[in-house]
């Protein structure tokens, strides 16, 4: 089990259905992705996107209502973030979190 998921949370989960893991990513791990999210907000704006191609089909669906933003299917094709989610402990901690 990872060493930041505890009894208490998998208990807290399993009662509540959502949990907060403390320490699950670090700040400058957010910082990275709040850059990556806004560089590809920017693009998508600016009609000057970079995200790649994906095998995985679903195109990316992008919305901006002045201050609200919804992507949709960005990570398949945003290699920067696929690569920030993909080499973290995040999978292995929700791993532990629901049980699977």
């Amino acid at each position: 089990m990872h060493a930041k998921v505890t009894p208490q949370i998998i208990q807290s989960y399993n009662e509540v259905g959502a949990v907060r893991v403390p320490g699950a990513v670090s700040a400058q791990w957010v910082r990275d992705m709040a850059h990556e999210i806004d560089s590809i907000i920017a693009g998508l704006r600016a009609g000057t996107s970079k995200l790649g191609t994906s095998d995985y089909g679903g195109a990316v669906q992008f919305e901006d209502h002045g201050g609200y933003v919804r992507l949709v299917n960005v990570y398949r094709y945003a290699p920067t973030m696929r690569a920030l989610v993909e080499q973290s402990d995040c999978a292995e901690i929700v791993a532990d979190v629901i049980g699977s």
